[in-house]
């Protein structure tokens, strides 16, 4: 979805760049939301050079390795069946942190995209980024009505 805005989802590379996320971004977009989809994703080429190994998704279907930066939730390794990664809350001080799980529709989560800076070498085209931005919206509010879904269901089981 974030390629209709010529975008990428958002690459945490730095503790500067989680810390400016946690605190101008995810609580004016997401609120109260504890996860969202970003770029992490593990390797889909099951070889052993890249066995295991995380990378974010870069602009033009190019990707790039997770790096020395791995804020991994609560120090936890991500399950070998996990393949995309999400911003969640550490339980142990509600600090911003990575989290791996699945990449399918059940698995789904609100999302944060990153763009290009518009400068004269990349020409931002302002009425295809407000349709692009009403989609996301859109596809935005489908998903959360879902995760609230899926969690009051989850919560109606546990109690029987």
């Amino acid at each position: 979805m974030c390629e209709m805005s010529d975008g990428i989802l958002v690459s945490i590379t730095s503790v500067e760049k989680l810390e400016f996320l946690r605190n101008k971004v995810v609580k004016n977009i997401f609120g109260e939301n504890s996860e969202f989809t970003i770029g992490l994703h593990r390797s889909p080429l099951a070889t052993t050079k890249n066995n295991n190994k995380w990378f974010w998704f870069g602009y033009n279907n190019t990707v790039f390795p997770l790096g020395d930066f791995k804020k991994w939730e609560d120090g936890k390794v991500p399950s070998p069946s996990a393949s995309c990664g999400f911003a969640t809350r550490e339980t142990s001080d509600n600090a911003m942190a990575f989290a791996a799980g699945g990449c399918d529709y059940d698995d789904a989560r609100p999302y944060l995209c990153q763009t290009k800076a518009c400068d004269s070498n990349h020409f931002c085209d302002l009425e295809s980024g407000v349709k692009a931005a009403t989609a996301h919206s859109k596809l935005q509010t489908q998903i959360k009505q879902r995760s609230f879904r899926r969690i009051n269901k989850k919560m109606y089981f546990k109690n029987l």
